[in-house]
């Protein structure tokens, strides 16, 4: 699909312009006509004729037109209520995040391993409270985080101090832990 060169409304300007040019031109033929002789007439009949039937198309183009103009419109308007569907989804209050006050392991794309309760979750943004940096760690049982998130810490770990609260972005992973697993994170030195 072309680019327009002319903007709507010079469009609209020129279209009507063109019809009156038309009717002007149709008005002289006939006036011709009028005061011609017989030849010339049949010939100003013919330019008429000729005249006629490209406005009929014209008008069909016209009416082509304000039918695809009206579709858009209609998908227009359909796009237009699907957006502020989505938007009264995303403003409405909705159910709060099943992980909210449980003690989790949260991994995150940039900001390492954090271990701590959660106060609140945003798509990837989420606030842990009396949470710990997890810096070097070894699960009881399992390789993953997922085996520390249902076993807890063994063996030499680097954990860092307790955090009161902190905000953290990027958050890939939020794992909750089983029970027991809070001291063995918290009670290493």
């Amino acid at each position: 699909m072309t680019k327009p060169h002319i903007d709507i409304d010079e469009c609209v300007q020129r279209y009507i312009a063109a019809i009156d040019e038309l009717g002007y031109i149709a008005e002289q033929l006939v006036n011709h006509a009028k005061a011609s002789e017989e030849v010339q007439a049949a010939a100003g009949f013919d330019y008429l004729q000729g005249l006629s039937n490209r406005l009929e198309d014209l008008s069909g183009d016209i009416n082509d037109l304000v039918d695809d103009l009206g579709e858009k419109m209609k998908t227009l308007t359909e796009l237009k209520q699907i957006a502020q569907d989505m938007l009264d989804i995303r403003m409405s209050p909705t159910q709060p995040h099943p992980f909210i006050g449980q003690y989790v392991i949260a991994r995150c794309y940039s900001a390492g391993v954090h271990a701590g309760e959660v106060v609140s979750v945003d798509n990837e943004n989420v606030v842990l409270k009396d949470s710990r940096r997890l810096w070097n760690w070894k699960a009881k049982e399992g390789v993953a985080l997922s085996g520390l998130a249902q076993s807890g810490l063994t063996g030499d770990c680097k954990i860092d101090t307790v955090n009161p609260l902190i905000y953290l972005t990027g958050v890939c992973e939020l794992i909750p832990c089983a029970k027991g697993v809070r001291e063995t994170i918290h009670g290493k030195k």
